[in-house]
Protein backbone atom coordinates (compact mmCIF):
# COMPACT_ATOMS: atom_id res chain seq x y z
CA UNK A 1 0.00 0.00 0.00
CA UNK A 2 1.60 3.63 -0.50
CA UNK A 3 2.65 5.48 1.79
CA UNK A 4 0.86 8.81 2.67
CA UNK A 5 1.72 11.37 4.60
CA UNK A 6 -0.11 12.31 7.63
CA UNK A 7 -1.42 15.54 5.62
CA UNK A 8 -2.30 14.02 3.22
CA UNK A 9 -4.29 11.40 4.99
CA UNK A 10 -6.43 14.21 6.60
CA UNK A 11 -7.52 16.09 3.43
CA UNK A 12 -8.51 12.53 2.03
CA UNK A 13 -10.71 12.02 4.84
CA UNK A 14 -12.21 15.58 4.18
CA UNK A 15 -12.40 15.36 0.12
CA UNK A 16 -16.15 15.45 -0.68
CA UNK A 17 -15.62 13.08 -3.04
CA UNK A 18 -15.90 9.37 -1.43
CA UNK A 19 -13.66 7.52 -3.89
CA UNK A 20 -11.10 9.67 -2.33
CA UNK A 21 -12.22 9.52 1.58
CA UNK A 22 -11.66 6.11 1.08
CA UNK A 23 -8.31 5.98 0.82
CA UNK A 24 -8.12 7.36 4.44
CA UNK A 25 -10.45 4.69 5.34
CA UNK A 26 -8.20 1.77 4.46
CA UNK A 27 -4.99 3.52 5.41
CA UNK A 28 -3.20 1.32 8.61
CA UNK A 29 -1.69 4.58 8.89
CA UNK A 30 -4.54 7.07 9.59
CA UNK A 31 -4.92 8.43 12.82
CA UNK A 32 -7.50 6.48 15.08
CA UNK A 33 -9.76 9.69 15.73
CA UNK A 34 -10.25 10.30 11.93
CA UNK A 35 -11.43 6.94 11.24
CA UNK A 36 -13.86 7.59 13.83
CA UNK A 37 -15.47 10.53 12.21
CA UNK A 38 -15.66 8.89 8.64
CA UNK A 39 -17.50 6.30 10.52
CA UNK A 40 -20.19 8.56 11.11
CA UNK A 41 -21.63 8.12 7.77
CA UNK A 42 -23.16 5.00 7.76
CA UNK A 43 -24.65 5.95 4.23
CA UNK A 44 -21.68 4.70 2.74
CA UNK A 45 -20.99 1.10 2.79
CA UNK A 46 -17.71 1.05 0.96
CA UNK A 47 -16.34 3.52 3.49
CA UNK A 48 -17.79 1.32 6.37
CA UNK A 49 -16.13 -1.73 5.18
CA UNK A 50 -12.96 -0.33 4.73
CA UNK A 51 -12.64 0.87 8.36
CA UNK A 52 -13.74 -2.61 9.31
CA UNK A 53 -10.85 -4.11 7.52
CA UNK A 54 -8.69 -1.43 9.19
CA UNK A 55 -6.12 -3.00 11.22
CA UNK A 56 -6.12 0.50 13.21
CA UNK A 57 -10.01 1.19 13.76
CA UNK A 58 -10.48 1.53 17.61
CA UNK A 59 -12.52 -1.41 18.78
CA UNK A 60 -14.89 1.25 20.20
CA UNK A 61 -16.08 2.12 16.85
CA UNK A 62 -16.29 -1.74 15.93
CA UNK A 63 -18.62 -1.60 18.76
CA UNK A 64 -20.62 0.96 17.81
CA UNK A 65 -21.21 -0.25 14.04
CA UNK A 66 -22.10 -3.58 15.22
CA UNK A 67 -25.06 -2.39 17.49
CA UNK A 68 -26.62 -1.08 14.51
CA UNK A 69 -29.66 -2.56 13.32
CA UNK A 70 -31.88 -2.57 10.48
CA UNK A 71 -34.19 0.15 11.83
CA UNK A 72 -31.00 2.68 12.19
CA UNK A 73 -29.95 2.29 8.60
CA UNK A 74 -32.95 2.72 6.53
CA UNK A 75 -34.25 3.85 4.44
CA UNK A 76 -30.44 4.00 2.85
CA UNK A 77 -29.46 0.37 3.09
CA UNK A 78 -31.16 -2.52 4.04
CA UNK A 79 -28.63 -4.48 6.20
CA UNK A 80 -26.64 -4.36 9.07
CA UNK A 81 -22.89 -4.23 9.65
CA UNK A 82 -22.25 -7.92 11.16
CA UNK A 83 -21.11 -9.20 7.91
CA UNK A 84 -18.50 -6.20 7.43
CA UNK A 85 -17.32 -6.95 11.01
CA UNK A 86 -17.35 -10.66 11.02
CA UNK A 87 -14.05 -10.34 8.95
CA UNK A 88 -12.24 -7.35 11.10
CA UNK A 89 -8.98 -8.56 12.46
CA UNK A 90 -9.92 -6.26 14.74
CA UNK A 91 -13.02 -8.74 16.25
CA UNK A 92 -13.41 -8.67 19.80
CA UNK A 93 -14.53 -12.16 21.26
CA UNK A 94 -17.34 -10.85 22.93
CA UNK A 95 -18.53 -9.54 19.12
CA UNK A 96 -17.93 -13.40 17.74
CA UNK A 97 -19.63 -14.77 20.29
CA UNK A 98 -22.84 -12.27 19.60
CA UNK A 99 -22.32 -13.21 15.63
CA UNK A 100 -21.63 -17.47 16.70
CA UNK A 101 -25.42 -17.21 17.98
CA UNK A 102 -27.20 -15.67 15.07
CA UNK A 103 -26.00 -19.12 13.38
CA UNK A 104 -25.86 -18.26 10.01
CA UNK A 105 -23.92 -19.98 7.04
CA UNK A 106 -23.29 -16.31 5.74
CA UNK A 107 -21.66 -15.04 9.11
CA UNK A 108 -19.96 -17.89 9.44
CA UNK A 109 -18.16 -18.56 6.19
CA UNK A 110 -16.91 -14.83 7.20
CA UNK A 111 -15.62 -15.84 10.39
CA UNK A 112 -14.17 -19.02 8.83
CA UNK A 113 -11.87 -17.08 6.64
CA UNK A 114 -11.00 -14.47 9.35
CA UNK A 115 -7.46 -15.28 10.43
CA UNK A 116 -8.25 -14.21 13.70
CA UNK A 117 -10.38 -17.01 14.64
CA UNK A 118 -9.23 -19.38 17.63
CA UNK A 119 -8.31 -22.47 16.42
CA UNK A 120 -11.28 -24.39 18.62
CA UNK A 121 -13.40 -22.40 16.36
CA UNK A 122 -11.93 -23.05 13.02
CA UNK A 123 -12.37 -27.16 14.08
CA UNK A 124 -16.33 -26.34 14.80
CA UNK A 125 -16.69 -25.05 11.44
CA UNK A 126 -14.48 -27.61 9.69
CA UNK A 127 -17.56 -30.29 10.86
CA UNK A 128 -20.47 -27.88 9.53
CA UNK A 129 -22.92 -29.23 7.47
CA UNK A 130 -22.52 -25.88 5.11
CA UNK A 131 -19.88 -26.95 2.49
CA UNK A 132 -19.19 -22.89 2.02
CA UNK A 133 -18.23 -22.96 5.66
CA UNK A 134 -15.93 -25.82 5.41
CA UNK A 135 -14.47 -24.30 2.71
CA UNK A 136 -13.88 -21.04 4.04
CA UNK A 137 -11.73 -22.80 6.79
CA UNK A 138 -9.58 -24.50 3.84
CA UNK A 139 -8.67 -21.15 2.80
CA UNK A 140 -7.82 -19.38 5.83
CA UNK A 141 -4.14 -18.96 5.96
CA UNK A 142 -4.09 -19.69 9.87
CA UNK A 143 -5.81 -22.90 9.67
CA UNK A 144 -3.67 -25.50 10.93
CA UNK A 145 -1.98 -28.54 9.32
CA UNK A 146 -4.56 -30.88 11.26
CA UNK A 147 -7.34 -29.15 10.37
CA UNK A 148 -6.72 -28.72 6.64
CA UNK A 149 -6.14 -32.73 6.32
CA UNK A 150 -9.24 -33.66 8.17
CA UNK A 151 -10.92 -31.69 5.52
CA UNK A 152 -8.84 -33.16 2.30
CA UNK A 153 -10.02 -37.38 3.90
CA UNK A 154 -13.84 -35.99 3.61
CA UNK A 155 -16.28 -38.26 1.66
CA UNK A 156 -15.81 -37.70 -2.00
CA UNK A 157 -19.26 -35.44 -2.19
CA UNK A 158 -20.92 -32.77 -4.34
CA UNK A 159 -18.19 -29.53 -4.28
CA UNK A 160 -16.17 -31.57 -1.91
CA UNK A 161 -13.76 -30.99 -4.61
CA UNK A 162 -13.55 -27.33 -4.47
CA UNK A 163 -12.47 -27.72 -0.93
CA UNK A 164 -9.66 -29.52 -1.60
CA UNK A 165 -8.85 -26.97 -4.49
CA UNK A 166 -8.57 -24.74 -1.47
CA UNK A 167 -6.59 -26.84 0.72
CA UNK A 168 -3.94 -26.99 -2.18
CA UNK A 169 -4.24 -22.59 -1.82
CA UNK A 170 -3.37 -22.90 1.49
CA UNK A 171 0.14 -21.79 2.80
CA UNK A 172 0.07 -24.44 5.79
CA UNK A 173 -0.64 -27.06 3.36
CA UNK A 174 1.80 -30.28 3.50
CA UNK A 175 3.50 -31.87 1.05
CA UNK A 176 2.11 -35.61 1.22
CA UNK A 177 -1.32 -33.61 0.48
CA UNK A 178 -0.16 -31.93 -2.42
CA UNK A 179 1.32 -34.90 -3.68
CA UNK A 180 -1.97 -35.81 -3.28
CA UNK A 181 -3.63 -33.69 -4.95
CA UNK A 182 -1.28 -33.59 -8.14
CA UNK A 183 -2.88 -37.19 -8.79
CA UNK A 184 -6.46 -35.46 -9.87
CA UNK A 185 -6.61 -33.21 -12.09
CA UNK A 186 -10.21 -32.56 -10.46
CA UNK A 187 -8.77 -30.90 -8.04
CA UNK A 188 -6.29 -28.72 -10.21
CA UNK A 189 -8.80 -27.58 -13.30
CA UNK A 190 -9.19 -24.31 -14.16
CA UNK A 191 -9.54 -21.40 -12.71
CA UNK A 192 -6.03 -22.90 -10.99
CA UNK A 193 -6.51 -20.97 -7.88
CA UNK A 194 -3.34 -23.00 -6.57
CA UNK A 195 -0.93 -21.29 -8.12
CA UNK A 196 -1.62 -18.36 -5.82
CA UNK A 197 0.35 -20.09 -3.02
CA UNK A 198 3.61 -18.87 -2.98
CA UNK A 199 5.02 -21.93 -0.29
CA UNK A 200 4.08 -24.23 -3.48
CA UNK A 201 7.22 -26.81 -3.09
CA UNK A 202 9.66 -26.95 -5.87
CA UNK A 203 8.85 -30.91 -6.22
CA UNK A 204 5.13 -30.13 -6.32
CA UNK A 205 5.83 -28.18 -9.36
CA UNK A 206 8.07 -30.81 -10.49
CA UNK A 207 5.26 -33.49 -10.53
CA UNK A 208 2.81 -31.07 -12.19
CA UNK A 209 5.32 -30.33 -15.41
CA UNK A 210 6.60 -33.97 -15.66
CA UNK A 211 2.58 -34.68 -15.95
CA UNK A 212 1.44 -32.32 -18.30
CA UNK A 213 1.38 -31.41 -21.82
CA UNK A 214 3.44 -28.18 -23.02
CA UNK A 215 0.87 -26.64 -24.07
CA UNK A 216 -1.05 -26.92 -21.10
CA UNK A 217 -2.78 -23.67 -20.52
CA UNK A 218 -1.58 -22.64 -16.94
CA UNK A 219 1.92 -22.86 -17.71
CA UNK A 220 1.68 -18.97 -17.89
CA UNK A 221 1.49 -19.89 -13.96
CA UNK A 222 3.94 -22.00 -13.15
CA UNK A 223 6.38 -20.05 -15.28
CA UNK A 224 5.64 -17.29 -12.49
CA UNK A 225 5.87 -19.22 -9.82
CA UNK A 226 8.68 -17.90 -7.52
CA UNK A 227 9.87 -21.35 -6.63
CA UNK A 228 9.54 -22.80 -10.34
CA UNK A 229 12.92 -24.96 -10.62
CA UNK A 230 15.43 -23.16 -13.09
CA UNK A 231 15.52 -25.78 -15.27
CA UNK A 232 11.71 -25.50 -16.11
CA UNK A 233 12.47 -22.23 -16.56
CA UNK A 234 14.82 -22.35 -18.94
CA UNK A 235 12.84 -24.84 -21.23
CA UNK A 236 10.06 -22.16 -20.96
CA UNK A 237 12.55 -19.69 -22.31
CA UNK A 238 12.70 -21.69 -25.41
CA UNK A 239 9.30 -22.24 -26.35
CA UNK A 240 7.58 -19.82 -28.82
CA UNK A 241 4.34 -19.27 -26.72
CA UNK A 242 4.69 -15.51 -26.03
CA UNK A 243 2.14 -15.77 -22.36
CA UNK A 244 4.71 -18.64 -21.13
CA UNK A 245 7.35 -15.94 -21.69
CA UNK A 246 5.44 -13.30 -20.24
CA UNK A 247 5.17 -15.40 -17.11
CA UNK A 248 8.95 -15.83 -17.22
CA UNK A 249 9.19 -12.04 -16.96
CA UNK A 250 7.05 -11.39 -14.09
CA UNK A 251 8.80 -14.35 -12.04
CA UNK A 252 10.69 -12.39 -9.50
CA UNK A 253 13.38 -15.29 -9.62
CA UNK A 254 13.94 -15.72 -12.82
CA UNK A 255 17.64 -15.77 -14.01
CA UNK A 256 19.58 -12.62 -15.51
CA UNK A 257 20.47 -14.54 -18.36
CA UNK A 258 16.61 -16.17 -19.09
CA UNK A 259 15.48 -12.31 -18.88
CA UNK A 260 18.51 -11.08 -20.70
CA UNK A 261 16.97 -13.77 -23.50
CA UNK A 262 13.04 -12.75 -23.02
CA UNK A 263 14.53 -8.79 -23.92
CA UNK A 264 15.09 -9.64 -27.47
CA UNK A 265 11.09 -10.18 -27.48
CA UNK A 266 9.21 -9.03 -30.33
CA UNK A 267 6.27 -8.41 -27.60
CA UNK A 268 6.51 -5.10 -26.01
CA UNK A 269 4.28 -6.39 -22.86
CA UNK A 270 7.57 -9.34 -22.24
CA UNK A 271 10.62 -6.53 -22.83
CA UNK A 272 8.31 -4.19 -20.59
CA UNK A 273 7.85 -6.29 -17.86
CA UNK A 274 11.58 -7.71 -17.77
CA UNK A 275 12.75 -3.74 -17.49
CA UNK A 276 10.61 -4.04 -14.49
CA UNK A 277 12.06 -6.89 -12.96
CA UNK A 278 14.67 -6.63 -9.89
CA UNK A 279 16.45 -9.48 -11.36
CA UNK A 280 17.35 -8.05 -14.33
CA UNK A 281 20.85 -7.78 -15.26
CA UNK A 282 22.29 -4.12 -15.66
CA UNK A 283 23.42 -4.87 -19.22
CA UNK A 284 20.07 -5.62 -20.07
CA UNK A 285 18.64 -2.98 -18.68
CA UNK A 286 20.86 -0.70 -20.57
CA UNK A 287 19.94 -2.25 -23.80
CA UNK A 288 16.38 -1.67 -23.05
CA UNK A 289 16.74 1.89 -22.41
CA UNK A 290 16.62 2.39 -26.12
CA UNK A 291 13.69 0.59 -26.76
CA UNK A 292 11.36 1.98 -29.24
CA UNK A 293 8.02 1.83 -26.75
CA UNK A 294 9.01 4.83 -23.93
CA UNK A 295 6.71 3.05 -21.49
CA UNK A 296 9.33 0.08 -22.02
CA UNK A 297 12.25 2.91 -21.76
CA UNK A 298 10.86 4.24 -18.64
CA UNK A 299 10.90 1.11 -16.83
CA UNK A 300 14.42 0.41 -17.86
CA UNK A 301 16.05 3.78 -16.71
CA UNK A 302 13.40 3.31 -13.11
CA UNK A 303 15.35 0.13 -12.44
CA UNK A 304 18.68 1.14 -13.73
CA UNK A 305 18.88 3.79 -11.84
CA UNK A 306 17.75 1.56 -8.64
CA UNK A 307 20.19 -0.94 -9.38
CA UNK A 308 23.21 1.87 -9.84
CA UNK A 309 22.48 2.69 -6.50
CA UNK A 310 21.90 -0.78 -4.96
CA UNK A 311 25.48 -1.32 -6.20
CA UNK A 312 27.11 1.85 -5.45
CA UNK A 313 26.14 1.00 -1.82
CA UNK A 314 27.25 -2.23 -1.67
CA UNK A 315 30.79 -0.75 -2.71
CA UNK A 316 30.57 2.14 0.19
CA UNK A 317 29.79 -1.13 2.47
CA UNK A 318 32.51 -3.45 1.12
CA UNK A 319 35.23 -0.18 1.47
CA UNK A 320 34.39 0.42 5.33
Amino acid sequence: MKKYTLEELIQFANDPNPRIRIKAARNPRTPAEILEKLAEDITDTDIISCICSNISTPISVLEKLFNYTDLDLKPYIYTNFHFLIAGSPNLTDEMRNRLLKADTSNIKCILAGNNKTPVHILEKFAEDEDWNVRNSVAENSNTPVHILEKLFEEKEENYTYLIKRSIACNPNVPVHILEKIAENEEYLGYPFDFWRNKKLPASFIEKLFEKRKLEHYDWYEMARHINTPVYILGVFAKIGNDSVRLGLARNRKAPARILEILSDSEEMAIRRNVAANPRTGIRTLRKLTNDKYAVVRKKAVKRLAKKQVNEKRKMQNWLI
